[in-house]
């Protein structure tokens, strides 16, 4: 799947449908654009700096006001990772050990590659089953699909991870909890809400803050960030293990230029005018959906709920490269993706999304 180069973003392009693109609202913070920090201040490696103590605070304010359901200021906030797979990894450092056996939803396909891919990092190091939704599946009901697994009780999860990166529809993160709850000891969760993050900050998606143990997502794609991504918990037990396992875990440090473009993407998330383009990205793609289906295409999963649509070439005679390239060529930009049921190097499914559209 490709991500941003600049040889997309050329004046010929006239349509950048991708779904992970938005067009950042901030500028670069160039009088910190040098500077380092360590992240929180319980044991700093270098000596604190004001500056990060008050980015990471902003972070924070505006984050729990984005995400926050309830008791909004027992929401941690860790802004540090420098991408969602080192957000991802950190979870998983923190919530299970070498050989735990973990659920990644749609695995190999509409989930993210990090949550347990083949070859990812987490493959390698957990036992990682996919839980795969039908392509034709307009909601996904979890326990439902645990259940028609057919596994013995004893072969329970530790962790239950949920990154839909290529699901168009609404995910019910109360069926989520309710099959993490049917586990003995319960499975913790992870939401990995990285391609939905802006329309949930909007409030035109319900935020699973109140039904999982940790929140993850990336800060450029619908959120309309720089690069970068955040970690949520509730758990203050949690949020130490995970804030020890990024720095100096996996990061040996925070960087402030990205702390206060993200400070200042979060605090955008909060505006009127933010919620009017993820309100217009969703109506481009439901209106993208209609017409697609009204001259002949199928869409996986019947439709859309968010930003995304996705085409499904299962039996169109070609593959969805060939299609991804074929549109390129005449400046449209998509990502052919793999879909449940697909063959590994033969993608069929092909994603679209509005966010850049609703940006111009």
């Amino acid at each position: 799947m490709r991500e941003s180069h600049d040889a997309y973003d050329s004046p010929s392009t006239n349509w950048d449908l991708r779904a992970h693109k938005s067009n950042p609202s901030t500028t670069s913070v160039s009088s910190a654009s040098v500077e380092i920090g360590t992240g929180f201040d319980v044991q700093r490696l270098v000596d604190a700096r004001a500056t990060t103590d008050q980015l990471e605070g902003r972070c924070t304010e505006a984050g729990r006001r984005c995400f926050a359901t309830g008791n909004i200021a027992g929401l941690f906030v860790n802004p540090h990772p420098v991408s969602g797979s080192i957000a991802n990894l950190a979870v998983l450092t923190a919530l299970v050990s070498p050989g735990d056996r973990m659920v990644s939803f749609g695995r190999d396909s509409i989930g993210h590659f990090s949550l347990g891919g083949k070859g990812s990092l987490a493959s390698r190091l957990y036992e990682v089953w996919p839980l795969d939704p039908e392509r034709h599946d307009v909601q996904v009901d979890f326990l439902k699909l645990w259940r028609s697994q057919k596994l013995a009780p004893s072969e329970r999860p530790k962790l239950i991870a949920v990154g839909p990166s290529s699901y168009p529809r609404m995910i019910s993160w109360a069926s989520l909890r309710e099959l993490a709850d049917s586990f003995s000891p319960r499975a913790r969760l992870l939401a990995d809400i990285s391609h939905i993050a802006g329309p949930i900050a909007a409030g035109l998606l319900e935020s699973p803050c109140a039904y999982v143990d940790v929140v993850t997502f990336t800060t450029y794609k619908s959120l309309c960030g720089p690069q970068g991504a955040a970690i949520l918990t509730w758990d203050p037990d949690l949020q130490q293990q995970i804030d020890r396992a990024l720095i100096p875990g996996l990061q040996d440090r925070a960087y402030i230029n990205s702390l206060g473009e993200l400070a200042t993407a979060l605090e955008f998330a909060t505006t009127p005018e933010f919620c009017g383009i993820q309100r217009t990205a969703i109506t481009l793609a439901r209106i993208l959906a209609d017409t697609l289906k009204a001259n002949g295409v199928k869409l996986a999963f019947g439709g859309t709920d968010t930003h995304i649509v996705v085409v499904d070439l299962l039996g169109a005679g070609g593959n969805a490269s060939t299609v991804a390239t074929a549109l390129e060529s005449i400046g449209v930009l998509s990502d052919p993706i793999m879909l449940p049921g697909d063959v590994i190097g033969e993608p069929l499914g092909l994603r679209f999304g509005t966010i850049a559209l609703a940006q111009t």
